[in-house]
């Protein structure tokens, strides 16, 4: 099973990626890259990209191949704590 963890947070990304074993994409151009070069079964996908609506990629990963699963994940930075 192949796994791409798409996270805008380099620490989070490369934990991700070290627990699951997989590929690690920090913006859309490079998670769509990955895409275009290989399938995943699973991608775990920030949907507060930096540089791209991570909604708007979800709908790319299912035009291209509509059975790979999708966990997205979102977290608002309040400044607090």
């Amino acid at each position: 099973m192949r796994f791409l963890a798409v996270e805008g947070d380099r620490l989070l990304k490369n934990t991700l990626c070290c627990n699951l074993s997989a590929a690690g994409a920090m913006t859309k151009a490079s998670a769509a890259a990955f895409c275009k070069a290989q399938d995943c079964d699973l991608a775990v996908l920030d949907v507060n990209l930096s540089n791209g609506n991570g909604f708007d990629f979800c709908a790319e990963i299912e035009e291209r191949r509509s059975d790979t699963a999708v966990i997205k994940t979102s977290c608002l930075k309040t400044g607090k704590g």
